[in-house]
Formats: C-alpha cells, structure tokens, sequence
C-alpha cells in the first residue's frame, strides 16, 4: 500500500543523464501530479568540479520564472528558482511538465549528484504545501564505468 500511495504522491524531480566526459548535455527539473500551485521556490545544488551550467532556460509549464544566471549558479553550485502567479491565487496552475531545462558540459570523469532542495510551493489558498516528494537525479559520466 505504501509504494502505491508513494507513486501517486505530487512529485519534483530532476532528471538522471549519462554524458561521456567533455561533452554536453542537458537534464530537466519537472513536476507530476502538483495542482493547485500558485508560487514555487526551491534550489538545484550540482557538483561544480564535475560539470558547469551553460544553459538555463523555461520548460512548458510556466511562461516566467525568475532563474539564477549561469555565472551564478557555476560561482555556487546552486541555481535558484522562483515562480509566483500575480493573480493572488484567481488562476492557479496545474504543474504536469518540465518547469526548466539546464545545459551542461562535462569537467572531469566524475558521476555527481543533482538535489533538489529548499522546495516551497504556495496552493490556492496562499499556504505552504508540504504533500510532496522530491527526486534527485545524477549525471554520469562514461569515463568512470
């Protein structure tokens, strides 16, 4: 029953990718089963050793999200995202897709871990909404196996 209700549970998570070592190449952050959503905050840590951010751009979901520049995110390993809708909660929006997509290129033959963290998300009704599960992804590299 556990598993089940898990699988269903709204759900954030970051894409796994496997890129051979000096090459590019891309993951996605995306949502699934998330309703109801009228702000969302939350911060993507990397491994700044094994791949630096070339790209950072909108997925399908929203049509304007305030996002870290690439040099800041490379300074940092982190890239921070805010989304909030103006309509004080008249439109909330469903969020099945990909909230971004982040370009990358490989550093060093390392396998590196990409969390997602510090994830808030505003409902309709202006409250924190805590009834979801994060999923991090890893990049690895081709050199290392």
């Amino acid at each position: 029953f556990v598993v089940w209700w898990t699988e269903y549970k709204p759900t954030i998570m970051v894409s796994s990718e496997k890129t051979p070592f000096g090459e590019k190449g891309y993951f996605t952050v995306s949502a699934k089963r998330v309703k109801d959503v009228c702000g969302v905050e939350l911060a993507i840590y990397f491994n700044q050793d094994a791949i630096r951010i070339t790209e950072i751009s909108n997925g399908t979901v929203f049509d304007s999200v305030s996002v870290s520049e690439e040099a800041y995110a490379n300074n940092n390993g982190e890239i921070e995202v805010m989304y909030l809708d103006f309509s004080g909660g008249d439109h909330p929006i469903a969020m099945d897709g990909d909230l971004l997509y982040v370009g990358y290129e490989t550093l060093k033959p390392l396998d590196s871990e990409v969390i997602l963290d510090k994830v808030k998300i505003v409902n309709s009704n202006m409250d924190y909404d805590s009834s979801f599960r994060l999923v991090n992804g890893e990049i690895k590299s081709d050199a290392v196996h």
